[in-house]
């Protein structure tokens, strides 16, 4: 049995044959052992014809694999090049549309603090005048609009001049129908 690292060299024994001999052959084996320099002048020229044919192959497929991939990569970037411009510009609108949504929830949620004061019913109406982008802005806006919203404009008091004065002819029952018919001359 060869050794792993052995060199192997099989030949033939047909000197004692004949045609009609029904003898097999069997091969004769010589190993030989792999030189201990390891140094590639030490090997035969076979071996180092081989390994240069090898390494050209080797070298040549690397060329080949190398410009196969940059080829792909090209065609990849040309094909994704304007879906990626797409997302990226979709990508900035949704960035923008989300702070607006956001600064729009903070007013919402300032306006709808128990501390603000603020009936509900009239939040949506007053969310759009508040001011602002960051939490403290927008609580200066809804304090300034709760003071703008909150204060009564001063009337005079409501009074009926005809309280507390009596009425010298009452509007029903029979002090009426008689002043009538004083004054018709009806008796």
């Amino acid at each position: 049995m060869p050794q792993a690292g052995a060199y192997v060299q099989e030949t033939k024994l047909t000197d004692t044959l004949t045609p009609d001999s029904t003898e097999t052959v069997a091969p004769v084996v010589q190993e030989t052992t792999p030189p201990a320099t390891g140094n590639e002048s030490d090997l035969p020229e076979w071996a180092k014809t081989k390994i240069s044919e090898l390494n050209a192959e080797a070298a040549k497929w690397r060329v080949e694999k190398n410009n196969a991939l940059a080829n792909a990569k090209t065609l990849v970037e040309q094909e994704y090049a304007s879906k990626i411009t797409e997302a990226a510009e979709s990508y900035a609108e949704l960035e923008v549309k989300f702070a607006e949504k956001s600064s729009w929830a903070a007013k919402l949620e300032a306006l709808l603090d128990p501390e603000a004061g603020i009936p509900a019913d009239r939040v949506l109406g007053m969310a759009s005048l508040v001011q602002g982008s960051t939490e403290e802005e927008i609580s200066k806006s809804v304090a300034t609009i709760k003071d703008l919203f909150s204060k009564d404009p001063q009337r005079p008091p409501l009074v009926d001049h005809t309280q507390g004065k009596g009425s010298p002819l009452p509007l029903n029952g029979d002090p009426l129908l008689n002043s009538l018919k004083e004054k018709l001359g009806i008796r």
